[in-house]
Order: structure tokens, then C-alpha cells, then sequence
């Protein structure tokens, strides 16, 4: 890429598409930001051609919520089908990349300035060692981030582990609807409407109100809910050991920062028995926008283009 140079970068979640138009100066400026349900269309392509309009661009990286093999995905909660190649053809763009979402986000942590991040334990960061990204939107990601590399996982759909005899209820009341009880029943929108309706019996509050109404099945949902987040988050801690910092992200953590800072999550992340000093040492954040996935994006075009005039001096 070359200064002047216009690039999209688009967030594809299972609710909605978060594009950032931009233009590489000193930095990446963002031109023009939207957001789409993604009820609302058919395609990948659809939403893409209706944000840029007369818009023309070279550059576009899509982080999208589920595995991406050879520039293809059919996403996890999401029925589009997403095809580099179909979208290189439909929109006009010359260089397309798909990547994972986490993946994308990975990307943009290095890139991260104080200002972007809410410190949630201090911990004693070594930059030197992996980090690790989890996000809580529709669904649960998680990603490693280390030495300039990401590597996504689907670390959010492994077993929820019940420890408790409240643990052990919810599960049961699950089974009774899925085969299946991952960590992303519990740790999603979604989840959270799941846990809510285990206490109450009701499934007629959105997520948004669960964690702003004052009732006591709202607080014993929030309160099931950042435990559940702090016993993931030190799995995910112990298996990458991320002194580098454990980043959160995703809109559900987001637009509840002040539940965050509450001490039961990090008394939870750090509950770990004999390894509970261990996790006190990690550092967790939260970050706060989605600026994060503009830095991403830029990162990948950067060494894409490295790559290809390092390709052409060869020929």
C-alpha cells in the first residue's frame, strides 16, 4: 500500500457488519463508518455495494465469525456463505481478504495506544509472551496473538465446564434443549438471554435490559454471567499463559465496562487453586472501541503488500 491508498476494512458479526472506510496518510484516517444488520440482506456482497455506492477501492479485509479455509467460510451463526473470490468479482476490489474475526482483531492489538484500553488487572505485562483476545458478541471468540501472528481459535464452542450446584442446574435445565453446552451458550447475547431464563423462567428481556433493569433475576444473571467470563477467561489465560495481556473485547463487554470492574470477575478469573498467583499476574484488558480492527486491517494490507514486492524483486 502507498499513501493516498483507500482500504475497507469490514467486521462481519452473526447480527450485524461494522465497515471502516480509510486512507493511508501518515496513518490510517477513517473516511466513513457504518453499521448493517445483516438480517436485512442477502449476502456479503449485497452489503458491501450498498456501503460503498460510487466509492472505488483496491483494498478490502473481512473478519468473519467463523473458520476461513482458502479465502472461503460458512459462518457459524450466520447463513451467508462467504467467498473471497465471488466478492473480488461482485464489488470490483482487486485484493480481498478473509480472515477469522478474531484473527482480525488479533491484528490490531500491538497497535493499541492507553487511551484505547480499560485496565481490569494490572498484572505484570511482559510483552516478550503471547497474548490472547476474547470477544463476547453473538458469540464467543477467542484468539493468540504472538509475534506478530494470530492464530484464531473456536475455543468458544469447547465444553462448559459446571463446577457449581448452580452450575450443575443450568446445565441440566440445558440439556433439556441442546445436546450440546458449550461456553458460548452462556458468554454470548444469546447466552445471556439462556441464563436469565434459567432463574426466571422467562425469556422476555433482551440483553441489553438484563443488564440495566434492577430485579433480582437481572442481578443473578449479571452475576452468572461475569463469573462464567472470569472462569473462561483464566482457561484461556492457563492454556496460552499470556503475560503479554489478556484483551477483551466484543460488544456485550463493551457497552458493560462497569460490570466488568466488579470484583467478582476477577476473583473468578483468578480462582485457579494452586495456579491462582499465577493469574493474578496476568494483565487484562478491555478495549474500549472497535478501533482495534481499523489497526488490523491496516497491519494485514502492510505485510501483504511486503510480501508481494518481495515476490516481484525475485521474478
Amino acid at each position: 500500500m502507498n499513501k493516498g491508498d483507500r482500504f475497507l476494512v469490514a467486521d462481519v458479526g452473526a447480527t450485524k457488519v461494522h465497515f471502516f472506510l480509510a486512507i493511508l496518510e501518515e496513518k490510517a484516517r477513517v473516511i466513513k463508518e457504518e453499521k448493517y444488520l445483516c438480517e436485512k440482506y442477502n449476502s456479503l456482497e449485497d452489503v458491501i455495494l450498498e456501503f460503498l455506492g460510487d466509492e472505488k477501492i483496491s483494498y478490502l479485509v473481512a473478519g468473519v465469525p467463523g473458520p476461513v479455509k482458502k479465502g472461503k467460510s460458512n459462518l457459524t451463526n450466520l447463513s451467508w456463505k462467504i467467498d473471497s473470490f465471488l466478492i473480488k468479482e461482485t464489488c470490483k476490489i482487486s485484493s480481498v481478504v478473509i480472515l477469522n474475526d478474531l484473527e482480525l482483531l488479533g491484528h490490531g492489538v500491538d497497535s493499541l495506544l492507553e487511551e484505547d484500553l480499560i485496565v481490569l488487572q494490572k498484572g505484570q505485562k511482559d510483552s516478550s509472551k503471547p497474548k490472547a483476545v476474547l470477544s463476547v458478541g453473538t458469540g464467543l471468540g477467542e484468539g493468540i496473538v504472538f509475534n506478530g501472528s494470530v492464530i484464531a481459535t473456536e475455543g468458544g464452542h469447547e465444553d462448559f465446564a459446571a463446577f457449581s450446584e448452580e452450575e450443575i442446574s443450568f446445565v441440566k435445565f440445558m440439556k433439556q434443549k441442546l445436546a450440546h453446552i458449550s461456553y458460548e451458550r452462556i458468554l454470548s447475547g444469546e447466552g445471556i438471554e439462556n441464563v436469565y431464563e434459567f432463574f426466571s423462567g422467562k425469556r422476555d428481556l433482551t440483553p441489553k435490559e438484563i443488564f440495566a433493569k434492577d430485579s433480582l433475576f437481572c442481578e443473578q444473571t449479571r452475576e452468572f454471567f461475569l463469573q462464567v467470563l472470569g472462569k473462561e477467561s483464566g482457561n484461556f489465560a492457563l492454556k496460552t499463559l499470556c503475560y503479554g495481556g489478556l484483551y477483551l473485547s466484543g460488544g456485550v463487554l463493551q457497552k458493560n465496562a462497569l460490570f466488568l470492574q466488579q470484583k467478582s470477575f476477577i476473583e473468578s478469573f483468578c480462582n485457579k487453586g494452586r495456579l491462582s498467583n499465577l493469574l493474578s499476574n496476568i494483565p487484562i484488558y478491555l478495549i474500549k472501541e472497535d478501533t482495534s480492527l481499523l489497526y488490523g486491517g491496516l497491519s494485514i494490507l502492510e505485510n501483504l503488500t511486503r510480501k508481494q514486492k518481495k515476490i516481484k524483486k525475485t521474478l
